[in-house]
């Protein structure tokens, strides 16, 4: 398993970053601060998911007095963590993929399966940010039975998530090195 795309890396803009239109770095740019944000958020969230869930066990088999809100939150948390951790693998090409027939493949079909997939997964990311968006005002009503917060908070990390994926993966698709160079002096974090 390997990450999702093989080399030649799909470029859809090859020129210099400073030759391109104005539009594209401004959007480069703007992605490169919602993935610096989006990693700051995962991290927090992920941090705050384990020690709700420590201290939950403690709690429960130490003190023998289980915390009633801990698992809604760490449940309403992990939704968070999953959907924003995806847009920061999105970023960084870190989503696995099988790639045994992919990795034999070389020129035009390499280039159809690595377009396919791009507009296939750019897809499935554009219904899941409408569809979520959709069905937040009917989960609007309901509330979490311990925390007695909107379900729609909960489920507003799916089209929040997926949005993040789909401008990172656009960013990606324009320029997939972005990334790589920063990251490359990086230790600790969410590698």
């Amino acid at each position: 398993m390997t990450s999702l795309s093989t080399e030649p890396s799909l470029k859809l803009i090859t020129d210099e970053p400073k030759s391109r239109p104005a539009l594209i770095r401004w959007f480069l740019r703007v992605s490169h601060w919602l993935h610096q944000i989006t990693r700051v958020f995962a991290t927090i969230a992920t941090a705050w998911l384990a020690l709700i869930v420590f201290v939950a066990v403690l709690f429960r088999y130490l003190f023998n007095a289980p915390l009633t809100w801990s698992d809604e939150m760490a449940v309403s948390l992990f939704v968070w963590v999953s959907f924003l951790g995806a847009a920061v693998a999105m970023r960084e090409n870190r989503h696995s993929g099988v790639d045994n027939v992919i990795g034999k493949l070389s020129g035009g079909p390499l280039r159809i399966v690595q377009v396919t997939t791009l507009v296939g997964v750019a897809v499935f990311l554009i219904i899941w940010t409408i569809k979520g968006i959709e069905t937040l005002p009917i989960l609007a009503i309901q509330k979490t039975p311990s925390l007695q917060i909107s379900v729609s908070w909960v489920y507003a990390g799916l089209p929040v998530g997926s949005m993040l994926m789909l401008i990172q993966l656009i960013a990606r698709t324009i320029d997939p090195d972005a990334e790589q160079s920063s990251m490359s002096g990086m230790s600790g974090g969410m590698e």
